[in-house]
């Protein structure tokens, strides 16, 4: 009797750390929410709770009225970043289409590089503002292979959204930094008139004995 308890208690146990694992997930994001026609931005993709993978293939887009390819990425690709760099690898596609604003990786490990997992940056694309206006910037597929040919397929839980226009957001804080210091200085100027208006009132005349 006792046996079948101890097979149930550990199956239930083995579905429970299964449903506790954490799940892997994707995000990418720019670098700024609010950039000003010219700035350049960069569009990072995160990865989360990776398990061991050994591959990976991605496509996406964005509006090229509003976002321009930085002329230090040609040729035109995206940028990897360390989860999946390593010594022994193979990229068969990293392109990015200016004119349709498409973009693909495909990019394996090869032997005897071993598998990679966790968290990390995939990769990262650079660009100029143009125009203003809301843009974004979405991936359509993201799959990961195994070694063994499994596909892994992490969930997107967003997408960047960057707003341009023509007042960034760090020349906003510089303006009302400016304005702030202004103010406490005409508040500082107008104290010591006050000051000092009220020191002459309180200052005895002195009167001149000619002899």
């Amino acid at each position: 009797m006792k046996r079948p308890l101890q097979c149930a208690a550990l199956l239930l146990l083995s579905l429970a750390a299964a449903f506790a694992q954490a799940k892997p997930t994707a995000t990418i994001s720019f670098s700024d929410n609010r950039v000003a026609p010219g700035e350049t931005i960069t569009a990072t993709i995160q990865l989360k709770n990776m398990p061991k993978v050994y591959g990976v293939q991605l496509s996406g887009q964005y509006n090229t009225d509003y976002l321009k390819l930085q002329a230090s990425e040609k040729p035109a690709g995206l940028t990897l970043q360390a989860f999946l760099t390593k010594p022994q690898a193979f990229t068969i596609k990293n392109s990015v289409n200016e004119k349709s604003g498409s973009f693909e990786l495909i990019h394996a490990l090869l032997h005897p590089e071993k598998e990679v997992s966790g968290n990390g940056t995939l990769a990262t694309i650079h660009f100029i503002a143009q125009g203003e206006g809301q843009v974004g910037l979405t991936l359509d597929t993201l799959k990961f292979g195994t070694k063994d040919g499994q596909v892994i397929e992490p969930a997107i839980v967003n997408n960047a959204q960057v707003s341009i226009t023509a007042v960034s957001a760090l020349n906003i804080q510089v303006m009302l930094t400016i304005a702030a210091l202004a103010i406490l200085l005409i508040g500082v100027f107008i104290a010591a008139w006050l000051t000092a208006k009220k020191a002459s009132r309180k200052t005895p005349a002195i009167a001149t004995i000619e002899t």
